[in-house]
Order: C-alpha cells, then structure tokens, then sequence
C-alpha cells in the first residue's frame, strides 16, 4: 500500500473517531438538557401544588382607664396583635394537607412574641376538614365572630368571651356544603385526662349567605381539682355546660348588626352547688364612605346561684369606636367603653378611653 494511501486512510479514521465522539458528546449533552427540562418541570409542578403565606397585625393602642374606687391609669395596650404562616399541599386532586402556625406579638409590657395562637396539622377533602393542634373551638368561631368585630381581644374593649378563643390539644372537624357548615371538637388533654378522657366537647353549625348568617353550638367543659398538685390526685372541679344563638344581618350594603345569645350552666362539686346565667352581646356597624367607619355595642353577663340567688356576676356597659382607613390595610381608631358592675359584683365599674393604630399584611409564596 502506499504512502499516500496510508495517509488517506489515518485520514479517514480520524474524522470519524471525530465525528463519533462529537455524536457521542452532543448525545450525552442532549440527555442532560432532557433530565434538567424534567427537574424544572416536576419542581414548577410541586410548586402549583404547594401554597404558603406569611402574615401579621400590628395594633397598638394607648388607653386611659379610669376605675372607680381604685387610682385611675394610662397604659400602652395590645389588640391582639399576631405573625404567623400557613400553608398546604396537594396530596392528590380535592385532597390537602394544611398546616399553620400563629404567636402573639405582645405590644405591650415587655413587648415579646408571646405564646401560640395557632399550631395545627391536618387533611383538607371533600370529605371535610380534620385539624389537631391548637386552634379556635367550633364555639367561639361560631359564635364570638358575629359580634367581635373589634378584635382587641386584649384591650378593656375586647369581646366578654364565656369559652377560649384559642384551645391547644384539640382534635376538630368541619364540614362545609354550600350554605351550610357543620363542626365539631374535643379536647384531649393527656395531662389533665379524666375518667372519659375528653376535657371540653363542642358541636355547632351554622347557614350563611351574602345577606345574613345564623350559628348554634353547644360546648361542654371540665375543670379539674388536684388535692395535692400533682397529677395523680384528679377530681372534676366544675363541670361547664354552654348553649348558645348568634346570627348577623347585612341590614345596608354599608350597615351590618350582630347579636350573641349564651346560656350558661354551671355545676361547682366541691360545694355541691349549681349556678346559671347569660350573657348578651349586640352590635352595630356603620360605613359613612370608604375611609370612616363607627362601631357600637352593648353587652351584659350575669351569673348567680340557683339555690341561693346569690350573684357571682352581673354587668353591662356599651362602647363605641371611630375607625379611620388610611389604606385597605391601615387604620387609626379612637374608643370608647364604659362598664357598669351591680353593686361591685364580679368587679368594680369603669370607663375607659383609648387611641389605636392597625395595620395588617400578607404575602403568598
């Protein structure tokens, strides 16, 4: 063979040596441009299904209380203020798992963030909602949401509660079709467990509409006792028995009322003695144009013995507020509350005025 040919041949041979690890090369690059596409893709697909927010409330406000027999004093307050999270995941189409978490941002004294709201785990399907942790009862959304149109849960102005806003331990339920709600709770205290081992059972429901809501629940709660302090010895202290109504009517596009009925039972062991009583809650809201707002309710609580008629509480008093917007998520408001004890019983009368400020925030992931 000769030289040239030789040549022409090495020729060849390296091109196509070449050419068979430029194939080789573009293939292996095309197969990682291909797993890289199917990361991206599957990451943007558990994106879409999952959810998450951050959110909080900042609602200081400075309140002059005057109490009657007692000094008078100007105290920096809180109106529940909170930062918390929540989220979800779509586990499969009409099925989430759902969690969120929320603490107190205490305003006030030494202005820590103070303990849990909210912080639960759960199923969310179109079978209902299953929720353990803490959270709102049944009751208090039901019924406290209607009339608590202040949220300064921890102002002299906040809502008269009968029953927790916030229970830990709690195992809840709701089911939602169309107009209709129905919930159910129990809590189950391991550190506090009695005989039947649930510490308050709650059942409600309610039907709304855009016009006009109704809701009834019923709650039952146990108080414990300890002879010694320890776990050990458990006794029931009082046994707690609360039915109650509340309902809200959009009156105007721009004037809406609330009312709040609860019965109150109460059976005291220790001193084998019963005691019942009410409380009332009424409230008006009235938009003058977008950026003024007033507020006005009245609310009474009374509670006595029933053997002896003795009374364990009894007031009413009213309050109103004045609410400037500077913006969908900021607000000035000035109040003013007053709150009328019969014959000092369950505490002493007092008025109380106060300047606020709220601003709120969300931000979805």
């Amino acid at each position: 063979m000769s030289k040239a040919v030789k040549l022409s041949s090495l020729a060849i041979a390296i091109a196509a040596a070449s050419l068979s690890a430029q194939a080789a090369s573009q293939s292996s690059l095309e197969e990682r441009i291909a797993k890289l596409e199917k990361q991206l893709a599957e990451k943007k697909y558990a994106d879409e299904k999952s959810e998450f927010k951050i959110y909080g409330a900042f609602r200081p406000t400075l309140a002059y209380i005057d109490t009657k027999d007692a000094n008078s004093q100007t105290d920096i307050k809180d109106g529940a203020s909170h930062l918390g999270f929540t989220g979800s995941y779509e586990i499969a189409p009409e099925l989430k798992a759902i969690y969120k978490a929320e603490w107190w941002l205490r305003l006030d004294d030494d202005a820590t963030i103070g303990n849990a709201r909210f912080v639960y785990g759960g199923l969310e399907g179109k079978l209902g909602t299953i929720k353990i942790g803490k959270m709102r009862q049944p009751h208090s959304l039901l019924i406290a949401s209607p009339v608590d149109i202040y949220h300064n849960i921890e102002s002299p102005f906040g809502y008269d509660k009968e029953t927790p806003y916030f229970m830990d331990n709690l195992v809840s339920y709701q089911y939602d079709l169309n107009n209709f709600t129905l919930m159910a709770a129990a809590q189950f205290n391991g550190k506090d467990e009695i005989e039947n081992h649930t510490d308050t059972l709650n059942l409600g429901g309610r039907y709304k509409n855009d016009r006009f809501s109704v809701a009834l629940s019923w709650a039952s709660s146990e108080r414990l006792k300890r002879n010694d302090g320890s776990d050990s010895d458990k006794k029931v202290a009082a046994e707690e028995d609360i039915i109650a109504i509340a309902g809200s009517v959009n009156i105007l596009s721009n004037l809406y009322a609330g009312l709040a009925y609860q019965d109150k039972s109460t059976t005291f062991h220790a001193t084998n003695l019963d005691a019942s009583g009410y409380s009332l809650d009424a409230v008006l809201s009235y938009d003058i144009n977008k950026s003024h707002t007033i507020k006005g309710g009245y609310f009474a609580n009374e509670e006595e013995f029933d053997k002896s008629d003795e009374k364990i509480m009894d007031y009413s008093g009213f309050n109103v507020t004045y609410l400037y917007k500077l913006a969908d998520n900021v607000s000035v408001h000035l109040e003013y509350l007053t709150k009328d004890y019969d014959n000092n019983i369950g505490g002493t009368d007092e008025d109380a005025v106060a300047v606020g400020f709220s601003y709120g925030f969300s931000k979805s992931f």
